[in-house]
């Protein structure tokens, strides 16, 4: 899964919480659900496009 418009709808107030308290580190929700451990880097289109 790659990051949406619609996941900034997250990002944006994690940022501006992170930011008000001096860089703190915020968690972001897995929206993969751990399928990112797994999935086959893609770099580049092949021939199938």
């Amino acid at each position: 899964m790659c990051m949406t418009w619609q996941h900034g709808i997250l990002i944006t107030p994690l940022s501006e919480k992170s930011i008000a308290q001096g860089g703190k580190v915020m968690n972001i929700p897995d929206f993969t659900k751990g399928k990112w451990k797994t999935r086959k880097p893609v770099f580049g289109f092949s021939d199938e496009y």
